[in-house]
């Protein structure tokens, strides 16, 4: 377990920052950092899970997420910054079992990518298996549709400004290796249930090729099409269970929520 003072909830906290960061039970390195695909001046972006006061709970009031930048919004998404978002734990777990594929690369994850976590944190890492499921297949095949069809210009939408990237390589390079990674790790959760973190070295090393625009856009995008094709006929072939556990999960959001509660009211 990782050394943080666990502030206790009390009057002053108006923020949902404040609530957050005193329900925390465990910070998840996430972004490239946690694929392997990262570069020196790379964000160091995270994903923090909180428990919300009992109050907030048991009432009609939800904080479903926090944003945690460390530094002003306006820098957010420049090179080598740290950008964190924080989740509670109910709406989490929700993401989780909705199978979204962001979510679930950071249950997934292992420990040497947590720099802060407690026994409730622990114990709703050791359950990820629990979460694994066939329901993820529509996220992952819409994810991988919209920004494919984004990449190609079909579908209007967000792509990240990266001008410097589209001049000296005629496209974004950096949109298309997120694309092609998205599609990887389908293929990889549908095949065995998990997401390994950091990457397979031959996928990370494909991967920078694109990144650093090795490939045509044509070729790039023949890849893609030979992935998402592949993770389409591994989704068609897998064995995961067609639905979450979800009576596990029931009741280890029960017992997460309480031991945090006691762990920061002694």
């Amino acid at each position: 377990m990782t050394t943080r003072p666990d502030p206790c909830y009390d009057g002053s906290m108006t923020t949902n920052r404040e609530l957050a960061e005193a329900g925390e039970i465990i910070r998840i390195v996430n972004g490239s950092r946690l694929y392997g695909t990262f570069q020196e001046d790379s964000d160091h972006d995270y994903i923090a899970i909180y428990v919300e006061p009992a109050e907030i709970v048991f009432s009609d009031r939800k904080i479903e997420r926090s944003l945690l930048h460390d530094r002003n919004p306006e820098e957010r998404n420049v090179d080598g910054g740290i950008d964190g978002i924080g989740y509670s734990l109910r709406h989490f777990i929700k993401l989780a079992l909705d199978g979204n594929p962001s979510i679930l690369t950071a249950l997934f994850s292992t420990e040497k990518f947590w720099p802060y976590h407690d026994e409730a944190g622990r114990m709703l890492m050791a359950s990820s298996a629990d979460f694994a499921s066939m329901k993820a297949a529509p996220r992952f095949k819409g994810y991988m549709k919209s920004q494919l069809e984004r990449l190609q210009g079909i579908k209007t939408g967000h792509i990240p400004n990266r001008p410097w990237l589209v001049e000296k390589y005629g496209y974004d390079t950096k949109y298309a290796m997120s694309v092609a990674r998205l599609c990887m790790q389908g293929i990889e959760y549908f095949s065995f249930g998990t997401i390994e973190s950091p990457m397979d070295e031959d996928d990370i090393d494909f991967l920078m090729r694109i990144r650093n625009g090795e490939f045509t856009y044509d070729e790039t995008i023949a890849h893609i099409l030979r992935l998402e094709t592949s993770m389409h006929e591994t989704i068609a072939e897998a064995e995961l269970p067609e639905e979450p556990n979800y009576a596990h999960i029931y009741y280890l959001s029960q017992e997460i929520h309480q031991l945090k509660w006691e762990l920061i009211n002694g």
